[in-house]
């Protein structure tokens, strides 16, 4: 990677900071016409999907091909940007084993960090659908969001080609335990790329979570009841649009090509928790960063370790999935509370001091490595085998902001599972040698 990059831990720490506000299921204003359908999810709503087992159906989906300088790439899953050796994150091919291995990585991400309470089974049709038209008559373009409803299109003639074309074996699936995601050719238009030397392309597919009142109002179809895709018990009410990657090509001001190096990893799970009932956690006005690393549902946790993991869900999102139930303590005791880090799930972790009838605080002991051990890191390489390597605590070379020195750490290819994924919360700055 050029030295351009080392030396630009301003632009890539920016990624976290400044994510469009459409991202991830977002939760913009009122009177945006992209609300959120889960943004109020009650507790009950919620615990109803993030226990037990869900289930994902995924289509893989190119575009007609176009050559348009305002786009990620021509339309299909074949991007020359990254057909270069030295891609550690996300590489080349895009197939459907790389999707299945993104999918891996969030039953792993999800079942750690519920305790085992939420499993995730996982489906991709094996045949890409190719749609009608080019990309950019599905990107919103402009900040009025008047053109939001070409994402509901996208979602409305995805699934129906989809069932036209290889009808799914929806046995076993339930409504309301089912997720959809598309899959789809280019980059995610995620980050704000004003003020970069990264390629500018406007008419990129803004990554987003679309729930049933979403894609009722988009499409303008108050009696919408879901997509037909061939099965009478089931229909598509929800749909996840997530691109093949978040990697980027831009040019330093030598003339030199680059790529920023992203994952999807973070932007998947985060569109996942949307689906079952988690809010936004950063600012959807301006995309910045609320809690920071200390949750799910915020873009600097995101896209911390450039996508790869994100650190576990904030005590208040497991504590709302149902997955923790925190115990009261009473300042005016006198007794010291002792609370072991949260990621060793041992009893009594979380508690609740109570200020009001409809207020409370919770505290939780979050570490990123309580038992000082290394990182282990499980890989899947392109070829499709699985790799397991392991990271010091100090080793510089793992930088959270900067994949310079990944190519000598890590294989290339997707990480499916780490360790701890508390790793991923912030620690003390230290020189690089």
């Amino acid at each position: 990677m050029p030295d351009f990059l080392q030396r630009s831990r301003g632009l890539i720490a920016a990624i976290g900071l400044l994510l469009l506000t459409i991202t991830a299921g977002a939760s913009p204003p009122a009177d945006s016409p992209l609300p959120s359908p889960h943004f109020s999810a009650s507790e009950a709503t919620a615990n109803a999907r993030a226990l037990g087992t869900i289930r994902i159906l995924a289509v893989m989906v190119e575009f007609q091909e176009e050559d348009n300088r305002f786009t990620t790439g021509n339309g299909t899953f074949d991007l020359p940007f990254l057909q270069r050796d030295d891609i550690i994150i996300d590489p080349l091919p895009h197939d459907r084993g790389y999707f299945e291995a993104h999918l891996e990585f969030a039953q792993n991400y999800f079942r750690t960090a519920s305790g085992g309470l939420l499993d995730i089974e996982y489906h991709i049709l094996p045949e890409i659908i190719r749609l009608d038209e080019p990309m950019s008559a599905y990107a919103p373009t402009g900040e009025t969001g008047e053109e939001n409803f070409k994402l509901a299109n996208l979602a409305r003639d995805a699934w129906q080609k989809a069932g036209q074309t290889a009808p799914p074996d929806l046995d076993g699936y339930e409504d309301g335990r089912t997720m959809f995601i598309i899959f789809h050719a280019g980059s995610g238009r995620n980050i704000e790329l004003m003020g970069t030397s990264l390629t500018k392309t406007p008419q990129d597919i803004p990554s987003v979570y679309l729930g049933t009142e979403s894609l009722r109002r988009l499409l303008d179809d108050p009696g919408f009841n879901g997509f037909d895709i061939g099965d009478p018990d089931i229909r598509v009410t929800n749909t996840a649009l997530l691109p093949q990657t978040q990697s980027r090509p831009g040019e330093d001001v030598t003339g030199q090509e680059y790529v920023l190096e992203l994952s999807i990893n973070g932007i998947l799970v985060a569109n996942i928790g949307s689906f079952l009932g988690l809010p936004d956690l950063f600012n959807t006005e301006t995309g910045a960063s609320a809690i920071g690393r200390f949750g799910l549902m915020d873009g600097a946790s995101i896209f911390s370790y450039l996508g790869l993991f994100p650190p576990e869900p904030s005590a208040w999102e497991k504590m709302h999935l149902g997955w923790l139930e925190p115990f009261d303590i009473d300042l005016n005791s006198g007794e010291p509370v002792r609370l072991p880090a949260i990621s060793l799930r041992r009893p009594n972790s979380l508690a609740r001091h109570t200020i009001s009838r409809d207020e409370y605080f919770l505290i939780e002991n979050r570490h990123r490595n309580p038992s000082g051990q290394p990182l282990e890191v499980t890989i899947r390489r392109p070829d499709g085998e699985y790799v397991t390597r392991t990271i010091a605590p100090d080793d510089y070379r793992f930088d959270p902001f900067n994949s310079a020195d990944y190519d000598e750490i890590l294989d290339p290819g997707v990480i499916v599972n780490v360790s701890s994924f508390d790793w991923s919360l912030p620690r003390r700055t230290r020189c690089r040698p």
